[in-house]
């Protein structure tokens, strides 16, 4: 049953009967909430198409990762095995090269464990990147530098050196010429040159360092006599926060990973 409003005299209705200032009054706040309700639904549609077009366009910004080209996994065990979509594995940058820690003492205080596991990190990064240079230069030239030139001390990482700057990629890592023959060799973190050695001279001992610290190293073998480490490839490695060249033992940082 519809209930109708009650009828006054003349036959009109109660509205009706209102004073016109009221009616007035009543239809302004009647088309207040409509105008308020239509203008909260056009602010939400607005703040949901801009988080939507945000959103896509952050999506668009949002730069490729770069990873480094492919390299042998037992030399840079650490590096993505794949190059980044769309670019020549050739065209790969390195990141810079992280500033030589003789900065960062190359005495007692680098073998605090904190300034030691700095150096590590930074020392690893830097024989990947390594690595991944010397697999380019492979790849171009059909074959790894030879650490057996005529360079006299230090004469694998000089021959790295100088074979990279023939492709013009020096960048890789901190260099400088520690034993005075003129020609640079790559340094660890705390300022001393790195190993190299390919496989054709794993046979072969090299002078390492200069002066009162120079050393004769040899290729590191598995177990002692056993094979050789990256047996088909090459091995570099770094004498570690004592500055003691154990061959790629004790705390030196090595390009292989153990069993390899």
């Amino acid at each position: 049953m519809t209930a109708t409003a009650a009828p006054v005299a003349g036959g009109r209705s109660a509205a009706a009967a209102w004073p016109s200032s009221v009616r007035t009054l009543v239809m302004l706040n009647v088309a207040c909430v409509v105008a308020a309700l239509l203008l909260a639904g056009a602010g939400w549609a607005r703040h949901a198409g801009w988080t939507r077009h945000a959103a896509g366009s952050e999506t668009a910004r949002a730069p490729e990762g770069v990873r480094p080209p492919a390299a042998l996994a037992a030399h840079a065990p650490d590096v993505p095995q794949e190059g980044p979509p769309g670019r020549a594995a050739d065209t790969y940058e390195p990141p810079p090269p992280p500033p030589p820690a003789a900065a960062q003492g190359a005495g007692p205080a680098a073998l605090r464990p904190e300034v030691a596991a700095r150096g590590v990190e930074q020392a690893r990064r830097a024989i990947a990147a390594l690595c991944v240079e010397a697999e380019l230069f492979a790849a171009r030239r059909g074959g790894y530098p030879s650490s057996a030139a005529p360079f006299g001390a230090n004469r694998g990482i000089e021959a790295l050196h100088a074979g990279l700057a023939s492709l013009g990629r020096t960048h890789v890592a901190p260099a400088a010429d520690t034993d005075g023959d003129g020609r640079d060799e790559y340094l660890d973190p705390w300022g001393r040159p790195y190993v190299y050695v390919v496989a054709e001279d794993y046979a072969r001992s090299q002078t390492w360092g200069s002066g009162a610290t120079a050393t004769e190293v040899r290729a590191a073998r598995a177990a002692g006599d056993g094979p050789w480490r990256a047996a088909a490839g090459f091995q570099i490695w770094s004498a570690g926060p004592d500055g003691r060249n154990d061959g790629g033992g004790g705390d030196d940082v090595t390009s292989w990973v153990v069993g390899d």
